[in-house]
């Protein structure tokens, strides 16, 4: 991933920053997160790699499909979710997120389920909230703007800076509907800032 990173950085010219990096401290010394970050572009998936010691990612099974990048995937012990499978996808989803987090890692997911503009705000899944209610770990929204430098479906990318923002964790014992209204409003009105 600091590969990636750093072709990007030397070829592209595109870099990031950061702000917050206190509310991922915060996070991480309370243990494995569920990090959910707004998703814009394909930059999100490679970066936020780099802040965790440990961690997977909640993707879309046909991710496994693309060339090269897909057996990346495979082997990096990800968790696939099958967007047509309807319930057997959220026990799926349910039952590798416990095991991730029995083994101390983090767990990066994209609450809206696939990349949306600057801009846009999605539609947040159901997901996110029953990991929240289920894992009882502290969540860490996280808001960018990487969708202003790398297009939703663009093979463009353009020189400049990403600002990459981690939020005030949202601790275990909200109900699901309180959390789901919070997480929305904490990443959107962040991301339109960022903007």
């Amino acid at each position: 991933m600091e590969l990636l990173l750093f072709l990007v950085k030397n070829i592209v010219g595109l870099t990031h920053q950061v702000k917050g990096a206190e509310h991922l401290q915060a996070a991480l010394k309370l243990g494995p997160c569920l990090v959910a970050c707004k998703h814009q572009s394909a930059w999100e998936t490679i970066a936020l790699g780099t802040f965790f010691d440990s961690f997977t990612i909640v993707l879309k099974s046909e991710l496994r499909k693309v060339p090269l990048f897909g057996l990346y995937l495979k082997k990096s012990n990800m968790i696939f979710i099958d967007r047509q499978a309807g319930r057997q996808s959220i026990k799926t989803l349910l039952t590798q997120a416990r095991q991730a987090v029995q083994q101390n890692q983090s767990i990066l997911i994209f609450p809206e389920g696939t990349r949306t503009s600057p801009g846009v705000p999605g539609t947040y899944q159901p997901g996110v909230g029953l990991l929240y209610s289920d894992l009882n770990i502290p969540v860490l929204p996280v808001a960018l703007n990487s969708g202003l430098l790398w297009g939703r479906r663009s093979w463009i990318k353009r020189s400049g800076q990403v600002t990459i923002e981690f939020l005030p964790p949202i601790l275990p014992g909200l109900k699901r509907e309180e959390f789901m209204a919070r997480l929305k409003n904490d990443i959107e009105s962040a991301c339109e800032k960022l903007i």
